[in-house]
């Protein structure tokens, strides 16, 4: 309160006292606010209780970088901060701004909206309808009955938009819409009290058969452009912090139950001289991802660690041979005579399963348990087999890293486990118990299916592992406590499981397993260098260029899916 005392001329001893009105503040500093709007300026509204300005904005393009400009009380109002009455604001989250009254500082917070010119947009594919997310002025709907692109096709839309909003494109195009190539459907709206059309997109997505983290990235467009891959039925994912190791590359790929289609390729059951991957890259146009188990996997079942005494271990097969009689085209376990009863992929009216199996007799059996018991005569159409179970009915089958959960596994998921040791080590020619090479990060190939049928290949890689060691390519520190590239076993049981696989089983690490991929070349693409088909010695003056088809012949089974 300001008190003035004034004389007026009175005798000296008469005195007039009074009150100013001017109080020295104003309760009310701010008397609007508004906002640049494209090229119009528009007026927020303001509640002076509490201290809020709202705008919903028709023309700007973001809320990033919107011009503010406030219009202050004559008397004692001024700004604090910013210093001038108009400034530039980020609106995607709350902004404040500060004034004086005369006496006290009071912050205004300022919201900003987009004007939505679409309240909802819904999809609708057979039986299924699903509500599309929005994000700026796209939206999405993903299918959970649509596992690939190609099934996204006849999609009804339904549009709801705003009052004041007015269709620009024909209404016929929400109708037997085909998302199929993956790109979205242009909407083209007009907002009224704006006078502007606007431009939405939307898209219709498949779900994955596995759940995925956002580390992984789908490249099925990418490597089909790129190096044109004709993916088909198949999709494919790629991580480059696997298990959240930063650099660690993950390839993935997926078929989803009811599509999936494998081609056993036996090197006896093979034309004379087409033993090896680029004959049947040319030979199998039709189909998209090639496994090669070249072989042969090179063990010790007596738990000795010499050199000498090796065995070798060769996995089933099982499909039509040149006739198309379905037989048994290879016999498994290791030195051909003891059995391993190991799991074999399987397929059956276009769905992917797992068993642990073997064959005897000339005929194949699959098996309760890794023992060889419980068997039962077993006919699939086609079954390749592998060499450990990883992760059997949903459960990861080494339950945390460490000696004693690798000893249980071996103990009961590895016939012969506690006598096996394997020359599948950085020191090549040594020979290692098993369990220490299933605790080294390498790179490895894990091959499962879901319980409802989906096929899963999940391809870690690592140029300087295994049988690839010694190529002076620093792609990991083989196996040191400091290697953050590769997997190892409870790793890749574990990523894989966390996705959803029912079952997994390994096959032979590479570089003795390895993929490609059809590209209509003569030799195919690789998804990663291996030593066999690439000359990968860093020091090399050759480094980088692909062998002779002469160093890539196949000692086991090849598959070839699609």
């Amino acid at each position: 309160m300001f008190l003035l005392v004034a004389g007026t001329g009175c005798t000296e001893d008469e005195y007039r006292f009074r009150i100013a009105e001017d109080p020295g503040y104003v309760e009310n500093p701010v008397v609007s606010v508004r906002a640049l709007d494209g090229d119009r300026w528009i007026e927020g509204t303001l509640d002076n209780e509490t201290r809020t300005v709202t705008f919903e904005f028709h023309v700007a393009p973001s809320l990033e970088a919107i011009v503010l400009d406030v219009e202050l009380e004559k008397n004692w109002a001024e700004m604090y901060s910013p210093a001038d009455t108009r400034f530039e604001a980020n609106l995607k989250n709350d902004f404040k701004f500060t004034v004086s009254d005369g006496i006290d500082n009071i912050s205004y917070s300022v919201k900003g909206s987009i004007y939505q010119l679409i309240k909802s947009v819904s999809a609708t594919l057979g039986d299924e309808t699903v509500e599309c997310s929005r994000i700026d002025n796209t939206y999405s709907g993903t299918f959970s009955s649509a596992f690939l692109l190609s099934e996204l096709k006849g999609i009804d839309l339904a549009v709801d938009i705003n009052e004041g909003t007015e269709l620009v494109s024909d209404p016929s195009i929400f109708e037997d819409v085909d998302f199929s190539n993956g790109e979205g459907l242009k909407v083209v709206l007009k907002d009224v009290a704006a006078d502007r059309n606007r431009t939405y997109v939307i898209y219709a997505n498949p779900s994955n058969v596995v759940e995925l983290d956002s580390q992984w990235a789908e490249a099925t467009k990418t490597w089909q452009s790129k190096y044109n891959i004709e993916f088909g039925n198949m999709r494919m994912y790629i991580t480059e912090s696997l298990f959240g190791y930063s650099g660690n590359v993950g390839y993935l790929f997926t078929v989803p139950a009811g599509r999936v289609d494998m081609k056993i390729l036996e090197k006896n059951n093979l034309a004379a001289g087409k033993a090896n991957m680029s004959d049947q890259v040319r030979s199998n146009r039709d189909y998209t991802l090639f496994i090669c188990e070249q072989g042969p996997g090179v063990y010790r079942i007596d738990g000795q660690t010499a050199s000498s005494g090796l065995t070798y271990y060769s996995p089933l097969a099982y499909g039509p041979d040149k006739t198309g009689f379905t037989k048994i085209l290879r016999n498994d376990g290791w030195g051909g005579s003891t059995k391993a009863y190991a799991p074999a992929l399987a397929l059956n009216d276009s769905k992917a399963s797992m068993e642990l199996a073997g064959t005897a007799d000339g005929v194949l059996y699959k098996y309760s348990d890794a023992h060889g018991n419980g068997a039962e005569v077993w006919a699939p159409e086609a079954a390749l087999g592998g060499y450990f179970p990883i992760v059997k009915d949903g459960a990861c089958l080494i339950s945390a890293e460490g000696d004693r959960y690798y000893n249980i596994y071996n103990e009961e998921w590895r016939h012969l486990g506690a006598g096996l040791m394997t020359f599948t080590y950085t020191d090549w020619g040594k020979c290692v118990p098993i369990l220490t090479h299933d605790m080294m990060r390498t790179g490895r190939i894990g091959v499962g299916c879901t319980e409802r049928g989906d096929l899963v290949i999940l391809a870690v890689e690592k140029f300087v592992n295994t049988h690839n060691q010694g190529q002076n390519v620093d792609s990991g520190h083989n196996g040191a406590s400091s290697d953050l590239r590769g997997l190892t076993l409870y790793e890749l049981a574990k990523v894989m499981s966390d996705m959803g696989c029912s079952d997994v089983m390994t096959v032979e690490d590479y570089n003795w397993s390895y993929l490609l991929l059809q590209d209509g070349s003569e030799r195919g693409k690789d998804v990663f260098w291996t030593n066999n088909r690439w000359v990968i010695d860093a020091k090399n003056p050759s480094f980088g260029t692909m062998k002779a088809e002469s160093s890539e012949p196949v000692n086991l089974v090849m598959a070839a899916f699609r």
